[in-house]
């Protein structure tokens, strides 16, 4: 009787200890893909943002070289009218 009880003590004991370490190698690996997914929504929103301002910085761009042609035509206009004004005199 003993030995039958002490056997099924054990084999308690030993399914036991492996049901906590399944649980515990469940969430441990739960846990691993939280932060795996965390790390890459983190990416995802550094490289929108870091895309966005690239977007912003070439719009500026884009706006300084308007200005800097716009300011070219005024110029060469000016220099037109006062080309036409001296031929005028």
């Amino acid at each position: 009787h003993r030995k039958a009880e002490e056997a099924k003590k054990r084999k308690l004991a030993e399914e036991k200890a492996a049901k906590e370490k399944a649980a515990k190698e469940k969430a441990a690996k739960e846990k691993a893909e939280k932060e795996q997914a965390a790390r890459e929504k983190a990416e995802k929103e550094k490289a929108v943002k870091e895309e966005a301002k690239a977007n912003t910085d070439t719009a500026k761009d884009s706006e300084k070289e308007d200005k800097s042609e716009s300011n070219t035509d005024k110029s060469s206009k000016t220099k037109d009218t006062k080309a036409t004004d001296n031929k005028n005199k």
